[in-house]
């Protein structure tokens, strides 16, 4: 299966199908580190865990057991206890982040590419995100994210900041929510507008 490197959202040349979604996603150091940590330590079996956060930025990790590997000694798989699902859910929640998607390693392959199993999984938990981290070269570790269109993952562009920089991108992303709030009460009042002027 050939993953395209990068779509856009505004790309007209793809006429059908489901919308492709296009976003520069945003990770504190701390965060990667630990993800990349948690995938090493569990090494050569597969490791994975929940990303929470709000729009692109992600600010919360949620490590899991690999349920495959402890039920069956499966290192080649990953499987996820429904408690492990509703455990990381509540977390987000508390602290007022949601659910984005998940993250896992794949200790024998070159490249972070998600195989079909990666796909339908994540297609199944309804899931937006997906982070890859490739372990076949310990001293290269290599990461890819992508975001779920339909059935397709569309690769994104990956930024790791420093934690201090977070402080930058939440005040944006502040603004941005004051404008989209401006933008659906300036909506609802030409709405009502309109209803005035037809009832006269």
């Amino acid at each position: 299966m050939s993953i395209p490197d990068r779509w856009s959202i505004n790309d007209r040349t793809r006429l059908t199908g489901p919308p492709i979604i296009f976003m520069d996603l945003i990770i504190i150091k701390r965060h990667f580190d630990l993800i990349i940590t948690h995938c090493r330590d569990n090494y050569p079996a597969e490791a994975g865990g929940f990303l929470g956060g709000i729009g692109n930025l992600i600010l919360g990790v949620f490590p899991v057991p690999n349920f495959a590997f402890i039920e069956f000694r499966e290192k080649h798989e990953f499987g996820i206890a429904e408690t492990d699902c509703l455990r990381a859910n509540q977390f987000f929640e508390e602290y007022k982040m949601d659910t984005l998607g998940f993250y896992h390693s794949h200790p024998s392959s070159g490249l972070p590419v998600p195989s079909k199993q990666d796909i339908t999984a994540q297609t199944v938990r309804a899931l937006r995100l997906m982070m890859v981290i490739s372990l076949a070269d310990l001293n290269s570790t290599k990461v890819a994210a992508y975001f779920m269109s339909g059935t397709t993952p569309v690769k994104q562009i990956l930024t790791v900041i420093k934690d201090e920089g977070l402080n930058k991108y939440l005040l944006e992303l502040d603004i941005e929510r004051q404008k989209m709030n401006y933008l659906q009460e300036m909506e609802k009042l030409d709405k009502r507008v309109e209803q005035i002027l037809q009832s006269r």
